[in-house]
């Protein structure tokens, strides 16, 4: 019986490839993707980046562009756009029938989630500003100025007066303390990028025509800030005790106590450990002679926050030398001072304050004199002393006294004691600022008259 051969088929081995290819391929995409949405779910949103600039039109309001720039999150681009309505009708007033191009310029911090919008214009001669926007990136919510800020705010208006101060025109400009009183209205226009918290203010609030900022520290800034806002920055941070953080008030009144002829230590650390202790402040004119013995005290009393100004090198009458003295006793000793302690400015005030007209035109300080004399070189009694004092004292006053002696040292806690609810007690240059009083070189001044 013959078997019959029969010849095995050949397998398709080419119509398999594509299928195992495909599924390979997909197995690969499937791992991406649960790879991706695993790290989301851990990390959040990707970073945030800039995009670009696309003009935005609000609702039927053609004549205001909105030169907006976005980010690479369509989502959160989208809540922008819904929340230009709230910076539009804070501004209906100004918007209406006017063309206007509004920059909205933005802030990334990726690291604390947070993305901020500023509503600015902008030109060659004039610059304002219409709002501010944060969000929170992770939900694309709003985060607003009163759920940024904490709820004591004195140390943060002084931190933006010190920022402020720096810029032309703003040292003895008097809105620039009222209108930093600690108020979270006075602070709404925030920006944050990675780097620095930042304020801005409209161009009518210091009576300039532009847009002043002021640039602070977030390490500076923190304690001011909500406990709710602060998780951003740090779920551990530990608030620092505030409620006893200095605050000059711009509307109550102050004095200058200024003392002569140290350092005389201990007498002089005596008088500046009491007055800092009760935030208060006081101006040192220094002897250059006495201050090359004991620079020491000198930069101490700085470091508390004391004002250290010139009194010549050894008491010379300015009136009475030549030329090369009188520097020797005037601009050599402030560049001491300013080598020491970072000064920017030393006030110089002449001894037996003797200056003619002469002397003054060479002296590039300006020359601070006196109202109320104690006379605590004579007398040398604290009592005598303490009522001359509180007979004479007044807002604006810059009263003279020397810590050589205990009397004086003694006579002028107890005046810091008694009158410290009804002045402050600021250094000779803070009382001139906040009064609106310029400081200028070569010049006499006797009080701070504010404007």
């Amino acid at each position: 019986m013959n078997k019959r051969f029969v010849k095995p088929e050949k397998h398709n081995r080419r119509a398999k490839k594509p299928a195992l290819i495909l599924a390979i391929l997909l197995l690969i995409i499937t791992v991406f993707f649960t790879v991706n949405l695993i790290s989301k779910g851990f990390n959040g949103k990707e970073d945030l980046a800039y995009k670009n600039n696309k003009v935005f039109i609000y609702k039927e309001h053609k004549n205001i562009e909105f030169d907006i720039a976005y980010t690479n999150d369509k989502s959160l681009n989208k809540a922008l756009e819904k929340n230009v309505e709230s910076i539009f009708n804070a501004n209906s007033e100004i918007f209406l029938n006017k063309d206007k191009k509004i920059s909205v310029k933005l802030s990334l911090n990726n690291d604390k989630n947070l993305a901020s919008w500023l509503f600015i214009e902008e030109t060659d001669n004039f610059s304002e500003v219409y709002g501010s926007l944060v969000f929170n990136t992770k939900n694309d919510e709003v985060i607003t100025y009163e759920k940024i800020l904490g709820e004591d705010l004195k140390g943060l208006s002084m931190l933006v007066r010190e920022s402020l101060a720096k810029e032309e025109g703003l040292l003895y400009n008097r809105n620039t303390y009222t209108k930093t009183v600690p108020e979270p209205d006075n602070f709404k226009y925030i920006m944050l990028d990675k780097d620095k918290f930042s304020i801005l203010f409209k161009r009518d609030t210091f009576d300039l025509d532009k847009v002043f900022e002021a640039k602070l520290d977030y390490e500076a800034v923190m304690p001011y800030l909500s406990d709710q806002f602060l998780k951003f920055f740090d779920k551990d941070y530990i608030k620092p005790d505030i409620a006893n953080v200095r605050y000059i008030d711009p509307h109550k009144p102050m004095v200058a106590m200024t003392f002569d002829d140290g350092p005389n230590y201990p007498k002089t650390v005596e008088l500046g450990e009491h007055f800092a202790k009760h935030n208060a402040r006081v101006t040192y004119f220094v002897l250059g002679s006495r201050m090359d013995a004991d620079s020491e005290t000198v930069l101490d009393m700085h470091n508390l926050g004391h004002e250290i100004a010139n009194h010549s090198y050894d008491h010379q009458n300015y009136n009475k030398i030549d030329d090369a003295e009188l520097k020797r006793q005037t601009t050599d000793v402030s560049d001491k001072i300013k080598a020491l302690t970072k000064q920017e400015v030393v006030l110089i005030r002449p001894p037996f304050g003797s200056s003619n007209e002469s002397v003054r035109a060479k002296i590039e300080s300006p020359l601070i004199l006196w109202r109320v004399d104690p006379l605590d070189w004579k007398f040398r009694d604290s009592a005598v002393v303490y009522e001359n004092i509180k007979n004479d004292i007044y807002d604006g006053a810059i009263i003279l006294s020397h810590d050589l002696y205990q009397t004086t040292v003694d006579a002028s806690k107890k005046v810091l004691d008694n009158f410290s609810n009804q002045y402050q007690f600021l250094t000779v240059s803070e009382m001139f600022a906040y009064k609106g009083v310029p400081l200028n070189n070569g010049e006499l001044y006797f009080e701070a008259k504010g404007r």
